[in-house]
């Protein structure tokens, strides 16, 4: 099965078993020398935040002790892997960058310093450290323990606060960053964004043809935002590199498509929301007809306004990413080579 709640099984039944094939689907991958490491620890901290966006869901259900042990466990894990998966974003990014303006001197040299304390790390890590041994170590002491939680309950009540308090959240942190749009408000909103895509996934098969563009435009709106937060993080590592005002347009434009999709994934009120997700998993368990969901507007289409600005946001990217595009003094200072 995959990563989505069965008609066929009681709610406590979905929840473990998809926590269960989640960690078994991990520790398989760790053990197998065949795949490539980055691809590995990339794999497994998208598990581990799919896990932790399972926990948020029932966490009023499973008690405040379970949670809270549970939570912390995949947190940690996913910590040991976040050094060597952030060197590998910094080289991502600059390819990017790369991709947008086209190759110069100053990105290739970067790139190279990138790379080579990527390899140092990597060596550090997998071949000294072993670090997939203690990962998957840790995964099995968890999955151990996951019979053990308590059973939920076995309709709505088991999600409703969990899903409620995740797009409040979520959605307090969208109006903050639309007013004051720092680097830590906009990973914090990231962060609730990805809790509710993986939480929409879960719950994907109560309505598909409202769940299915949802969870694809918080998947949108989760990329947008995460590479914001890659680009921040790239900013304070390159400042005297010459490729502070490429890093610059680009987290304008990020964050400029992540405001534009905020509004509308977040558009609805928590209590509608909720109200919306509760006939949807009610008809879908069979509570009540079908004809339960007319009482819901569907998917809004796409405003055609949204292309135009994001095309006009390509253009002046491509113009403020090129190395030519810096200021004479730059270039002359060899800071930025414009070929």
């Amino acid at each position: 099965m995959n990563f989505q709640l069965d008609q066929s099984e009681t709610v406590s039944q979905g929840f473990q078993r998809v926590v269960l094939e989640q960690v078994d689907d991990l520790l398989i991958q760790l053990a197998d020398p065949a795949l490539p490491p980055d691809l590995v620890v990339h794999s497994t901290r998208k598990s581990l935040k799919r896990l932790r966006a399972v926990l948020r869901l029932a966490r009023f259900a499973i008690g405040d002790e379970v949670y809270a042990l549970e939570r912390d466990r995949y947190r940690d894990i996913g910590r040991q892997l976040s050094e060597i998966r952030d060197s590998a974003v910094r080289i991502e990014t600059i390819d990017d960058l790369i991709a947008d303006a086209g190759p110069s001197h100053t990105y290739e040299t970067l790139r190279g310093d990138l790379v080579d304390a990527h390899k140092t790390l990597s060596q550090e890590l997998f071949e000294r450290e072993h670090i997939f041994d203690k990962v998957a170590a840790d995964l099995r002491e968890g999955r151990a323990l996951v019979h053990t939680w308590t059973d939920l309950p076995n309709d709505f009540s088991a999600i409703r606060l969990g899903l409620r308090k995740v797009y409040s959240r979520g959605r307090a942190d969208f109006e903050a960053a639309r007013t004051n749009p720092t680097t830590e408000q906009l990973h914090a909103w990231r962060k609730f964004t990805k809790h509710l895509w993986y939480q929409t996934q879960l719950l994907l098969q109560i309505h598909p043809d409202y769940l299915q563009p949802l969870a694809t435009a918080l998947d949108a709106l989760a990329d947008y935002l995460g590479k914001d937060h890659d680009l921040a993080n790239q900013s304070a590592i390159v400042k005297d590199s010459g490729v502070g005002h490429a890093l610059s347009a680009r987290r304008a434009r990020m964050q400029r498509r992540a405001i534009q999709l905020g509004k509308t994934v977040y558009r609805e009120a928590p209590d509608e929301l909720n109200a919306r997700f509760e006939i949807y998993f009610r008809v879908w368990r069979g509570d009540l007809a079908p004809a339960a969901v007319a009482a819901f507007n569907p998917w809004p289409d796409p405003d055609p306004a949204d292309d135009l600005a994001d095309d006009e946001a390509d253009a002046e990217l491509a113009a403020a990413s090129s190395p030519s595009a810096a200021t004479p003094e730059l270039r002359d200072a060899g800071r930025v080579d414009p070929s």
